[in-house]
């Protein structure tokens, strides 16, 4: 069986089924993208075979970042175990370290909010944009969770949040991962402004919605409401994964153990957590070097 029939008959139908709306959205563009590289190619595509194909993609697209070229592999990883689970081929040539990532540009190092432009932010936003950056800084949840809260999801007795759902586009989906459905512990202040949110605005589906009931837009609030109250502050919408970083980044260097910040990003695997959400933050660089002691006095 060829590669592109099995993503076509089987792979596709199975990530629709199981994986977030712009999980399979990503998938298909990376498909459509890179397919004809694979024409013709079987199941049985060995190690050497899988590695000259990589190679041609990145001497091809010198633009792709290694970060690119890892998606790629990770994707038809995915592909291969799949295939792997329906019976159709014995190994997965893409799977750790057997295919190596070509030579290829660094990408740009992805941003996390500090404290202190969290409550620039805070402090120039009022009404739905205050609150969707209040969850996204102090409880960590994704743009597509943020949308897809509803007014039962809030508890005032364990203030917690129970995430259950996402909305990508006009697509409203249960959550990614088994992980990342969970009840996330909120703050006080944070707790206070929900109950004054939902008693004020009365919410009836959805908790950040538009007059029509539809789940509000973020990316519309960002650009017409978020950025302009920036302005003049010197601080940026760097985007709504910038303050899960940042939150990631807070509570490592306040010294939460790593499980539980995985826990609260709900995270399946732990290095995605440290990978890619906890950043270095230059007060923390400097602050590491200056315990450095290269054989002088203590």
């Amino acid at each position: 069986m060829t590669i592109k029939d099995f993503i076509d008959q089987e792979y596709r139908p199975h990530v629709e089924a199981t994986l977030a709306a712009s999980t399979v959205d990503g998938y298909s563009k990376l498909w459509r993208g890179y397919a004809h590289y694979f024409t013709d190619c079987e199941l049985t595509l060995r190690v050497f075979e899988a590695q000259k194909i990589l190679r041609q993609i990145a001497l091809d697209n010198p633009h792709l970042t290694k970060s690119s070229l890892r998606h790629i592999k990770t994707f038809l990883g995915g592909v291969f175990s799949h295939a792997q689970r329906c019976g159709l081929t014995e190994s997965n040539p893409w799977s750790g370290r057997a295919v190596a990532i070509p030579a290829a540009p660094d990408g740009k190092e992805t941003y996390a909010y500090s404290p202190e432009e969290a409550s620039t932010i805070l402090l120039h936003l009022t009404g739905q944009a205050h609150l969707a950056m209040s969850i996204a800084f102090c409880a960590g949840l994704r743009k597509s969770e943020i949308r897809g809260l509803q007014p039962a999801d809030w508890c005032p007795e364990t203030k917690t949040l129970s995430i259950r759902r996402a909305v990508w586009r006009n697509v409203v989906k249960t959550t990614k991962s088994k992980a990342s459905k969970a009840d996330v512990p909120v703050i006080g202040h944070l707790a206070d402004e929900l109950n004054t949110y939902i008693a004020q605005n009365k919410p009836k589906r959805f908790l950040l919605e538009t007059s029509s009931g539809r789940p509000t837009d973020l990316d519309n609030l960002a650009r017409g409401t978020i950025a302009p109250a920036l302005s003049g502050t010197g601080v940026k919408f760097r985007g709504w994964h910038a303050a899960r970083r940042g939150l990631a980044t807070y509570l490592h260097l306040n010294n939460v153990p790593d499980k539980e910040i995985q826990a609260l990003l709900r995270h399946s695997n732990i290095s995605v957590t440290m990978n890619s959400y906890v950043k270095a933050i230059p007060t923390s660089t400097r602050n590491a070097m200056e315990a450095v002691n290269y054989g002088g006095k203590s």
